[in-house]
């Protein structure tokens, strides 16, 4: 299993972010920032890996500047690999 996790810096961007996206009827969920990513609000949010581009137009476009990176969850068996992107 992949999914692709956006991290910021501040809570009120992770929302403005989840806001933005649902309004585009995209998928976006709030989610515990993994322990991976090392630094954080502690809440980030999941999209599709294929929702990528779009979501680098949304941070660009709204001016989201406590964006920290995009990192990819891969889960195989009983292991789990986090890495940014």
């Amino acid at each position: 299993m992949r999914k692709c996790i956006v991290v910021f810096r501040s809570r009120l961007q992770v929302m403005a972010f989840l806001e933005h996206f649902k309004r585009r009827g995209k998928y976006c969920i709030t989610i515990a920032t993994p322990k991976e990513a090392k630094l954080g609000c502690g809440l980030s949010c999941e999209i599709n890996i294929c929702d990528v581009e779009f979501a680098k137009i949304v941070i660009k476009s709204n001016d989201l500047t406590a964006f920290y990176g995009f990192f990819i969850v891969e889960k195989i068996g009983s292991r789990t690999s986090t890495y940014k992107i």
